[in-house]
């Protein structure tokens, strides 16, 4: 009897002799090549995950930054704005005398 391969326990398999072992041989062969397949897939779809999650990274960073852009925007204008009202408050203080 010829050595085929291993089980999943990793002991060798010989196969029986004539048509068993021809059947044996394509069943094997055929789960083997389904298994090949799936591992492919599930290899792709691991990939295409990995890369949608760095994408998800990447815009969760830029999105951080324009946050932190608009917020000192908004700090600016907002020092800008009190800096007039001031002066506003003095213009009127001072016509009131």
């Amino acid at each position: 009897m010829a050595l085929l391969s291993h089980d999943a326990g990793g002991k060798p398999v010989r196969a029986a002799s004539g048509a068993n072992a021809t059947l044996y041989c394509n069943e094997s062969t055929a789960g083997l090549s389904m298994l090949h397949k799936e591992l492919a897939q599930l290899d792709e779809r691991v990939q295409r995950l990995i890369a949608a999650y760095r994408q998800a990274r990447l815009e969760r960073k830029r999105a951080l930054q324009e946050r932190d852009r608009l917020l000192a925007l908004n700090a600016e204008l907002k020092r800008r704005i009190e800096g007039v009202v001031e002066r506003i408050r003095l213009l009127e203080s001072d016509q009131a005398q």
